[in-house]
């Protein structure tokens, strides 16, 4: 899974669940792959079993609420976005639940608020870093920051505030050169008109990940 190669994680989770079918980890990764295969009806059942096994598990409960949220279970997934929440309230959990309903598209105002807080609590950790005494922690805060700006600015981008999105996308872009925030940028820029800053932008995230399609799927970014 860390190296990006699905068919063989697919296939070694199901052969572990064909040998130990209640082993903890298999349903929920598993599960997690076929969400981001997009194979929803499969990966279903999957988390619903591995909320069952661990309640209190935010990861399963988040991606149980992304599943229900992408096959327009709205109710269901809102309810398990809010349990994720009440067992896990951190920056990381909210940018990541903020992202999902962005992309599906699921009451933005919620979103909007979600993605707010931890902008906030990232930009002020970044202002107290201390340049003589720099810690592990520390290097990870601009990919964070561009994250979770990307995060913010999609979110303004599919509430039509156009100008405040590409403030946040074209800051991460330059901060990450990530392919996605690259494209979600020049979305930005087709929106309003600006045809040879989206095709120069979109060109660059290509280049970036030239396999960005695969990309478009839910990102939940590493805890620090």
């Amino acid at each position: 899974m860390s190296d990006g190669n699905q068919d063989n994680a697919i296939a070694t989770w199901q052969k572990l669940r064909a040998i130990a079918a209640d082993d903890p980890d298999s349903a929920l990764y598993l599960g997690a792959l076929y969400v981001e295969r997009k194979h929803y009806p499969e990966a279903t059942p999957l988390l619903e079993s591995a909320v069952r096994a661990n309640p209190s598990n935010a990861y399963a409960q988040m991606m149980l609420e992304t599943v229900r949220l992408r096959s327009h279970n709205i109710d269901q997934g809102l309810d398990a976005l809010h349990r994720a929440l009440e067992i896990d309230s951190s920056a990381l959990m909210l940018n990541n639940v903020a992202y999902e309903m962005a992309e599906t598209d699921t009451n933005f105002p919620e979103a909007l608020g979600y993605s707010q807080q931890p902008v906030k609590d990232v930009e002020e950790r970044s202002q107290k870093v201390d340049l003589q005494t720099i810690h592990k922690a520390d290097l990870q805060l601009p990919l964070i920051i561009a994250s979770y700006w990307d995060t913010l600015g999609w979110i303004c981008f599919k509430m039509g505030d156009l100008a405040r999105a590409e403030n946040y996308l074209n800051s991460a872009w330059r901060l990450s050169q990530d392919g996605l925030v690259g494209d979600h940028l020049g979305q930005v820029y087709e929106k309003e008109q600006k045809l040879p800053a989206a095709l120069h932008v979109y060109s660059l995230a290509l280049e970036v990940n030239p396999r960005l399609e695969e990309r478009k799927k839910p990102r939940h970014a590493c805890a620090t």
